[in-house]
């Protein structure tokens, strides 16, 4: 994809789609050697702003079924915010 001065985006063919996708996971591996781990302390509070009121719903009621246990609370219409103790619901 190529942005054009006008502001129209030039989406690439699928060759140069894998050419770029290829360059750029060479790029990243070779760079793996200068990066450390990110690390954190817990507890992490979080903060998830979703697009809008139904899109949070939905969010809410798919954790609550599939991780029941999850600490996460409405804040806002479109906001949920969550203390976490360990890395079990680091994945929003």
């Amino acid at each position: 994809m190529k942005e054009l001065r006008d502001g129209k985006i030039e989406y690439l063919d699928e060759a140069q789609a894998r050419t770029a996708i290829t360059r750029g996971a060479e790029q990243a591996v070779r760079r793996i050697p200068e990066l450390r781990p990110f690390s954190t302390k817990f507890p992490l509070h979080v903060r998830l702003r979703l697009k809008d009121k139904t899109v949070t719903d939905g969010y809410i009621q798919w954790r609550r079924k599939n991780k029941p246990d999850w600490p996460g609370r409405r804040v806002a219409d479109d906001t949920i915010e969550a203390t976490l103790a360990e890395t079990t619901h680091i994945v929003l």
